[in-house]
């Protein structure tokens, strides 16, 4: 979709150089970060961290996040993330969306 239609758009701050680029301009990545206790013992305590990180097209290009974004959309495509989502989707509208699927 075109900027023109939607008007005024926040800005966002590039986590690599700190230029501020619209929102809709700016590729926003997904880091991962994973914190844990003990790796050997069974009382491991992990913490996932999931940043969505905003980066200008300039930076974004220069770090090949592009590449990087199209495998993570590609890993999560193949792996059925955000097929519930899909599935409740198709279902909306009949009365199989509570689970239930005789007719009131």
């Amino acid at each position: 979709m075109s900027r023109r239609v939607r008007g005024s758009i926040k800005l966002v701050n590039c986590a690599s150089c700190g230029r501020r680029v619209p929102r809709d301009k700016a590729l926003a990545y997904d880091r991962v970060t994973v914190y844990s206790t003990d790796l050997k013992t069974n009382d491991d305590v992990r913490t996932m961290l999931r940043r969505e990180m905003h980066y200008c097209p300039s930076c974004a290009k220069h770090l090949r996040l592009y590449e990087k974004k199209a495998n993570q959309m590609a890993r999560r495509a193949h792996s059925g993330w955000g097929q519930q989502d899909r599935e409740a989707q198709d279902r909306w509208g009949t009365n199989e969306r509570f689970g239930n699927s005789d007719s009131a």
